[in-house]
């Protein structure tokens, strides 16, 4: 289940996620948040399952990819 959202910079970021996650062996998809959500119109990110989030965070600073936000349970 995608319970948790990470925001990035940008779409190429997100697909970075993406993948390097998928590697890692955590699944996840990229999604298009909301502007209301976020503050930016131009805003990506993954969504994967909140169990992850401490190795998905972790990995994003290894990668030097800096969330924006992190989000609960967001629909969409």
């Amino acid at each position: 289940m995608y319970d948790c959202m990470i925001v990035l910079r940008s779409t190429s970021a997100a697909q970075r996620a993406v993948r390097g996650l998928s590697e890692n062996g955590i699944p996840a998809i990229p999604v298009r948040p909301p502007a209301a959500l976020t503050g930016s119109p131009c805003a990506h990110g993954i969504k994967f399952d909140r169990r992850f989030l401490p190795t998905v965070q972790s990995l994003l600073s290894h990668w030097q990819l800096d969330p924006r936000g992190v989000y609960d349970s967001y629909k969409g």
